[in-house]
């Protein structure tokens, strides 16, 4: 809300007793310098939309070097310049991950899969289940040619990855990370297909 610091039209409420006339021409000029005071404030202060229903008070901390944004939770904040620039600046996203099952499509572009999931059953295993490589923008699915997904099997539970209904995933072996501690990766061709890269689990294994 604009700064208003003078309510009255005029430097004084009507009918008001002035014992001293000559202070007419001092409120005056008063009234005058406030009003100056509150346009300038008025055009420096940052304006939030009208629908700004968080915090508007940043923490007390460092603010050298520093942006002001707003969290995630909707308040102000403040955010190291250098931390900003730093990721501004990187392509990839890590998410490290507990889950036994996944979905990605084109709306997964540029993350880094660090898949930890744990269990004691041999049997169990980390499905990615492969969608269709389309991105919602602006509400609308559309398709995300070049999108690519990495992951990297951390625990000793298989990393497996399923394919949609209609969807297939090109590879030189199977549908699988070799094991603990390989890497593969998805890239988008078209809208229902993907190539598989990395260490991929071979078809066929040739123990010595």
């Amino acid at each position: 809300m604009p700064f208003s610091p003078w309510q009255f039209t005029a430097p004084y409420i009507s009918y008001t007793p002035i014992l001293a006339p000559e202070m007419n021409g001092n409120l005056g000029g008063i009234s005058v310098s406030l009003k100056y005071v509150a346009d300038e404030l008025n055009n420096f202060i940052p304006r939030l939309p009208p629908n700004f229903t968080g915090s508007n008070k940043l923490p007390v901390s460092s603010y050298h070097n520093t942006l002001i944004g707003i969290s995630g939770e909707g308040d102000l904040e403040l955010i190291d310049k250098a931390a900003f620039g730093l990721l501004s600046g990187r392509d990839l996203t890590i998410v490290k991950t507990l889950d036994a099952a996944l979905n990605i499509d084109g709306n997964s572009h540029a993350n880094f899969y660090y898949c930890q999931h744990e269990d004691a059953d041999p049997e169990v295993v980390t499905a990615v289940t492969v969608n269709e490589a389309t991105a919602t923008v602006e509400g609308t699915p559309t398709f995300s040619s070049g999108t690519v997904v990495f992951f990297t099997q951390v625990s000793d539970t298989p990393l497996v990855f399923v394919e949609a209904p209609g969807v297939t995933v090109i590879t030189p072996g199977l549908l699988k990370a070799f094991g603990k501690g390989s890497t593969v990766a998805l890239v988008s061709i078209d809208l229902n297909t993907w190539v598989m890269v990395g260490d991929v689990y071979p078809a066929t294994v040739v123990v010595p």
